[in-house]
């Protein structure tokens, strides 16, 4: 068994994750599947033990995932191992712990503070004067250190499992000073929010606004409410106070990422939450007015300055600042970095499995297919179709995966790269055609409510999108061509 610092993705985890990267409502995932909304609910929320490779395989269809993605979720609902212990610990809003997907009570409220401090600071050591003067508020009894032993003890096996190995016993430490609660980022909230928040920056200092965009959203995400709302007298430790810094700062550059991209509305729910939660935070409410400006919203923009300002006034005998008042400025001559996009613009998708890196040989079949490719290029040939055969085992994916990457790396085909395995030769029923192109469908910007129903429709609008567009799509392990 692993130790807690090393967990393994869960099925309920990488669910939520492949489909907020697919920009999917439970909803629409639902129906792309033909699953029940509840029947996906459960497994997102763990409630389901031993869930259907059959349905996991539909789902993973309809996200659009990779071959290797839908083993890698396939595999953890099927191998026991992999469904053992697993800890994930809230502290985004009301603390929470689950072990192997069950809800655990921490304990009464001293105990589960105690959980709080540590979660506020995962792996570093917090010192036990600190834990004793806020577990006591400032007047530990002489027993107080004896008490937080046992604390200690019974907290660590209320989060370990049943029957824990040796190494299970690092989850919470004994230090030279106090203690520490060792943590990955996949048992964190608070890690898996750092984690994300540094991707996305990392994105965006490389150019690749979209896929910061999607980075900060699976931050903002993570977020539930105001940090430990279920422990009143741990709102004002430093450490909370600093968390709500931390997720304001991200929305802000969430905010300036997606007004870039002319995605002003995507940001207004965040932007929103975090103005309710700093009703005097001047750049928060600058950033909302920008967003609700560029939606089409400028009589809302304007009435939260006027509300901000009049606040302002009232409460701290103050003008706005430069930053407000410059937003001001801006709403009033319309100058946004960018309107909305239209609702016919599309998103570059990038769908493709990760290229091989120790693939070698077949240097004939790329240059052929690369050659061809090249040629209807230089004609404004429409469509380059190449069906790759081939027995089972002989490296037709790999094959194809190596000729996309290189094809991207030479400047083609870069506006939208979609991917589907049709399951053509595996044991499991092969993927419905009409699920294929409603998935690509989403992937293409079409909201739910707009896919047609029948098979027919569906293609010609899948046409359509891609009219005009350098796209590639590749077709893994299809029955016939």
């Amino acid at each position: 068994m692993s130790p807690p610092t090393s967990s393994l993705p869960r099925v309920d985890q990488l669910l939520q994750q492949f489909r907020r990267r697919a920009g999917m409502t439970q909803q629409q995932a639902a129906e792309l599947a033909g699953v029940s909304l509840a029947g996906l609910r459960d497994l997102e929320q763990g409630r389901i033990a031993k869930p259907r490779a059959t349905t996991l395989r539909r789902i993973a269809t309809a996200l659009a995932l990779s071959a290797e993605e839908t083993d890698e979720l396939v595999g953890i609902s099927l191998n026991p191992q992999l469904r053992g212990y697993d800890l994930w610990i809230q502290v985004l809003g009301p603390l929470s712990a689950h072990v192997s997907g069950v809800s655990v009570d921490p304990g009464p409220t001293r105990r589960r503070m105690l959980l709080g401090l540590l979660a506020l600071a995962p792996n570093e050591p917090v010192a036990r004067d600190s834990l004793l003067e806020w577990l006591w508020d400032s007047e530990p009894p002489e027993t107080a250190v004896a008490l937080l032993q046992t604390d200690v003890s019974r907290l660590r096996r209320r989060l370990l499992p049943r029957k824990p190995d040796a190494s299970a016993n690092r989850l919470v430490i004994a230090t030279q000073s106090g203690y520490q609660l060792t943590l990955g980022d996949q048992q964190l909230d608070l890690l898996a929010f750092r984690k994300l928040a540094s991707a996305a920056a990392e994105s965006r200092k490389q150019g690749d606004l979209v896929g910061a965009c999607e980075q900060f959203k699976q931050a903002v995400n993570l977020w539930r409410g105001e940090p430990l709302t279920n422990l009143p007298a741990l709102r004002v430790h430093p450490a909370t106070v600093a968390l709500g810094r931390e997720r304001q700062a991200l929305v802000l550059d969430y905010a300036s990422t997606a007004g870039e991209l002319g995605r002003h509305s995507e940001v207004l729910p965040f932007l929103r939450d975090v103005a309710e939660s700093d009703p005097l935070h001047e750049n928060i409410h600058a950033a909302l007015m920008i967003a609700l400006a560029g939606s089409g919203q400028q009589a809302a923009a304007l009435s939260v300055f006027t509300d901000l300002r009049n606040r302002l006034a009232t409460e701290l005998g103050a003008d706005p600042g430069h930053e407000l008042a410059q937003a001001h400025q801006r709403v009033l001559r319309h100058d946004l970095t960018r309107s909305e996009q239209p609702a016919t613009a599309t998103r570059a998708h990038r769908q493709l499995p990760r290229d091989i890196a120790d693939f070698t040989g077949r240097e004939t079949e790329l240059s052929v297919l690369q050659a061809r490719a090249a040629r209807n290029a230089e004609h404004h040939t429409a469509t380059t179709i190449a069906n790759i055969v081939g027995m089972a085992g002989v490296g037709k994916t790999r094959l194809a995966v190596r000729l996309a990457h290189q094809l991207l790396a030479a400047g083609k085909y870069g506006d939208q790269q979609l991917y589907v395995d049709l399951h053509g030769h595996a044991p499991q029923p092969p993927a419905d055609p009409n699920t294929v192109l409603a998935s690509f469908l989403h992937l293409l910007d079409v909201p739910g409510d707009q896919i047609p129903q029948d098979l027919d429709s569906r293609a010609a609008l899948y046409r359509d999108r891609l009219h005009g567009k350098n796209a590639l799509v590749l077709l893994d392990n299809a029955a016939t061509a």
